[in-house]
């Protein structure tokens, strides 16, 4: 542990978002994920919510593949993904599925009870 005591300008500099890496044999290739910015998370959580303010059912029951549309990116760090690849990925074995989804929550701290986390 750490005996310095960090004062203001440690803590605004702005720290790096963790990336990882995957293999994915079933696609015969990598994947890169980045996590998320606290901005980036709030983002993620609102876009659960209808026009009144309730969450949105059906985006609740695609968080797995919205997780994975949001941390997937290029070399470049670009999202590779968007909401329109939702039904493809859908039509994935379940087990790629689960495999980018635990890299994805990993990274951004979301776990395997999923929905419980999306707040209204």
């Amino acid at each position: 542990m750490s005996e310095k005591l960090l004062g203001r300008d440690a803590l605004l500099k702005v720290a790096e978002v963790p990336t990882a890496e995957l293999d994915v044999p079933e696609l015969g290739g990598k994947v890169r994920f980045k996590g998320f910015t606290a901005k980036d998370q709030l983002m993620f959580e609102k876009s659960f919510q209808g026009t009144r303010g309730t969450q949105d059912r059906t985006k609740v029951e695609q968080l797995r593949e919205r997780l994975i549309i949001a941390t997937l990116v290029d070399e470049s760090g670009n999202k590779m993904l968007t909401e329109n690849d939702i039904s493809v990925l859908q039509d994935q074995p379940q087990s790629l599925i689960d495999t980018l989804y635990d890299c994805a929550a990993r990274l951004t701290g979301y776990k395997s009870s999923d929905q419980d986390l999306v707040k209204n």
